[in-house]
């Protein structure tokens, strides 16, 4: 007997044991969650067992996206095509998976099987959008064999597990970029660990549904991106480059092998070292200060003018928090080399000068800014790749590199739509303390608030060093305030550190090769050189009229404007024709400093605390898991509630009867003769009165009803049904647009489980969909029965 078939029938005895003995169900996966790193995630408490085979289904990619199953028929001729191409190619693919049992792909699917406890199934429900997205059912499933039978064999017992199945969508159609790279990851830890047959793996990454159109030559669909990366299934590690661009380094990775973005915050701080409390990032890739906090993400193209999509990330150093508002022109610089290197851009341009250098062209997109940039630099060897060696010396950098040309396209109004946010070159900010302070407000690259020394009364300009204002807390504390002023009036989050920043400018001091002097503060931080996308916006603002830095340079119009730094100077070029900003440029140089795997700390952790005892984890814990739909939303700062459900009834049923109760004795004690009706009436809108703490309106309009049914007076009909309305269309509202998202894109933004689905979400909700009915058909009545009696009096008026 093989050590395989050993190793099966262990399973399959262990298996016969878990059923007889345990609570946990079998859980077929056959999508995403093929990725035993994916399901550790969700299900920390999943156990993976073994390959299976679900006979007489085929697998597809539905109309939502996402990967599906159905039964077929004889007569399905996706099918028939599918057995037909799965004949020809499994012999070929036969023999090349890693792991013994390569089955076959014959008529089926192949997925995973995972023991799932109780707590993980509620979870998995709600990735999985039950019962919108998916619906659940159990099937009979085999053990996928190694002997080349996908069955395992026409003897063996089937086992029964539960799968997940959208049986409403059933069209076939194209993947979703963000589910592109979690199925091949998942695929392909299966082809790895678990034996999956490297041929049904291939014809589900290189054609994931037959419905897919042919690629644009120019956007990489998802149908074509046939490289499979994932997170390594032992190490949690992924590939990254370290490197410098200009003055500041970071991370260089590919989207493609990074979780999807709502990851990120469990993926990217910790691969920095961040939080540091320390603020030294010792446990990561920074080094504690903002320019070295950084990192840059690569993916394909998502439109046509562009060879490659960036987005810079600003990873803070004593929080977990990930600021994406704005760009960074220096790690910028990195993009086209890195880019062209990796094999990203598909087509790109090389042309080579009269000395015979090489030099490559990438047009790149910005998704912070949504503003395309250009990056020209020199090329050499063979094949082609980035050469950093050159004569170009560049302040703040020890050293010659070979320059990088940034062109930085339409940069005008990066955040807020114009170069000058407010319409003027200089306005008056109002400070918290009521002081005020004049300063630019210029959006060019970067939003920037620019204030110059002389309205701070700072005179002495060789003191202002980084170190030295970086221990002077009062300035720094007021400058902090000018920004936050700054934003607020540019319509940007003043919380928001990366954006605006703050700068001071002045005079070059009788330097004739200098134009004008600042001082930058980035994420609180005095900047030792100057952040480069300020650096453009600041070269822009020297020649817009009447800007605080127009007066510094004394409003002289030049192509190219020279600033100083506290480590050097960098020139800045500006384009302005009939008033626009079409361009600014300027030089960079870059170099990559090392190439690897980055571990993934954060996941390492989360392993560790994997212990399923109640004090695995605790409140401070990046990424910590809540009740809250969808559950892999983060909510900064979410702690949970230390107080049972059983202890919050009492106390939120004695409120709700105390105020029902009260409004029912003075309805009791009422003068006026009230109906039943009125009574509960009164009962039902002292009951909305709560509904004060989260709308304004209905609250008191539901105190004014109340008074009304107790004074008897018809004027509680108006306000009754001002309210009934209001609470009717909240709950359509409610209701329809949680509706419409779970069955048009499969979004559950509630819980599955009995108690949050039928009791809350259906049975506390649903009232306020039948006692408004109720009060409007009474308020219908008194009101017809009104007028009637207006009427019939105005008759006899007229016959008398």
């Amino acid at each position: 007997m093989s050590s395989q078939e050993e190793s099966q029938q262990s399973q399959d005895s262990n298996m016969t044991v878990m059923q007889d003995n345990r609570r946990e169900v079998l859980y077929f996966a056959y999508g995403s969650n093929l990725s035993t790193e994916q399901m550790r995630q969700r299900c920390p408490y999943s156990t993976p067992v073994g390959l299976a085979h679900l006979d007489g289904w085929k697998w597809f990619i539905n109309g939502r996206g996402y990967a599906n199953v159905a039964q077929v028929t004889l007569d399905d001729e996706n099918y028939d095509d599918d057995r037909q191409g799965s004949s020809s190619s499994s012999s070929k693919g036969k023999g090349k998976g890693k792991g013994k049992g390569k089955a076959r792909d014959e008529e089926g699917v192949y997925g995973l099987l995972y023991l799932l406890p109780p707590q993980d199934e509620e979870q998995l429900d709600g990735y999985e959008g039950v019962p919108w997205a998916y619906q659940k059912f159990q099937v009979d499933v085999k053990w996928a064999r190694g002997d080349g039978d996908g069955d395992g064999g026409t003897d063996e017992a089937p086992l029964r597990a539960l799968i997940y199945v959208d049986g409403e969508r059933t069209d076939e159609d194209v993947p979703r970029d963000e589910y592109v790279d979690r199925m091949e990851r998942g695929i392909q830890d299966a082809v790895d660990n678990w034996g999956l047959d490297e041929g049904y793996a291939d014809r589900r990454l290189a054609n994931p549904s037959s419905a897919s159109p042919s690629p644009s030559p120019h956007i990489r669909h998802p149908s074509t991106m046939t490289t499979r990366r994932w997170f390594a299934s032992q190490n949690r590690s992924f590939p990254a480059l370290f490197a410098r661009g200009g003055t500041s380094n970071g991370l260089v990775i590919d989207r493609r092998d990074l979780p999807p973005q709502e990851q990120w915050h469990t993926v990217l701080p910790a691969a920095m070292g961040s939080p540091d409390p320390y603020g030294r990032q010792l446990d990561g890739m920074g080094s504690g200060i903002s320019s070295t906090s950084k990192i840059v993400i690569l993916g394909p193209p998502s439109r046509p003018d562009v060879d490659v999509d960036f987005t810079f990330v600003q990873v803070a150093i004593r929080e977990t928090e990930l600021d994406m508002a704005g760009n960074c022109g220096n790690m910028s610089a990195l993009v086209g080399p890195a880019a062209f290197d990796s094999g990203i851009v598909a087509n790109p341009s090389v042309e080579r000068d009269s000395d015979g250098q090489q030099w490559a062209t990438v047009r790149f997109l910005n998704t912070n800014t949504n503003k395309v940039m250009v990056s020209r630099f020199s090329v050499a060897g063979e094949p082609l790749r980035y050469s950093h060696e050159g004569d170009y010396v560049m302040d703040g950098v020890p050293g010659t590199g070979s320059k990088i040309t940034m062109s930085f396209m339409d940069p005008a109004g990066a955040k807020t739509g114009k170069a000058l946010p407010t319409g003027n070159p200089v306005d008056v900010l109002q400070l918290s303390d009521g002081s005020t302070v004049q300063a630019s407000l210029v959006d060019v690259g970067n939003p920037g608030v620019f204030i110059s020394t002389e309205s701070l009364g700072l005179t002495d300009h060789m003191a202002l060093t980084p170190p030295i204002v970086e221990t002077d807390a009062v300035l720094k504390a007021r400058l902090e305030d000018i920004r936050r002023a700054g934003a607020s009036k540019m319509g940007l989050d003043p919380q928001i550190q990366s954006v605006p920043k703050i700068v001071l400018l002045f005079p070059s001091s009788g330097a004739p090769e200098i134009d004008i002097r600042c001082l930058a503060l980035s994420m609180g931080q005095a900047h030792k050189a100057v952040p480069l996308t300020l650096a453009l916006c600041l070269g822009a603002a020297s020649q817009l009229p009447g800007t605080i830095a127009a007066g510094l340079i004394a409003g002289e119009s030049k192509d190219t404007v020279t600033i100083g730094h506290p480590s050097g100077t960098v020139d800045i070029g500006t384009t302005i024709r009939d008033g626009k900003i079409e361009s600014a440029q300027l030089l960079r140089t870059a170099r990559v400093l090392m190439k690897g795997d980055v571990l993934d700390f954060h996941a390492l952790k989360t392993m560790a605390k994997s212990d399923p005892s109640p004090d695995a984890t605790s409140a401070s814990e990046p990424g910590l898991a809540h009740p809250y739909y969808p559950l892999n939303v983060q909510i900064p700062g979410y702690a949970p509630n230390e107080t049972t459900v059983i202890q919050l009834l009492p106390v939120f049923g004695g409120i709700i009867a105390a105020v029902v109760g009260l409004v029912l004795l003075q309805a009791a004690k009422s003068r006026f003769p009230l109906r039943r009706i009125d009574h509960f009436a009164a009962a039902w809108f002292a009951l909305c009165n709560v509904e004060t703490i989260t709308a304004i309106a209905w609250g008191p309009l539901s105190w004014l009803t109340v008074r009304g049914i107790l004074a008897n007076s018809p004027s509680r009909h108006v306000t009754q049904l001002i309210v009934c309305v209001a609470h009717l269309y909240g709950v359509a509202l409610y209701y329809l647009t949680n509706w419409m998202e779970g069955h048009m894109y499969g979004v559950a933004y509630s819980r599955p489980e009995f108690l949050y689905y039928w009791v809350y979400y259906i049975g506390f909700n649903m009232p306020w969909a039948i006692v408004p009915v109720v009060l409007l058909w009474d308020s219908w009545q008194q009101t017809v029965k009104a007028f009637s009696a207006l009427e019939e009096k105005a008759a006899r008026a007229k016959q008398e």
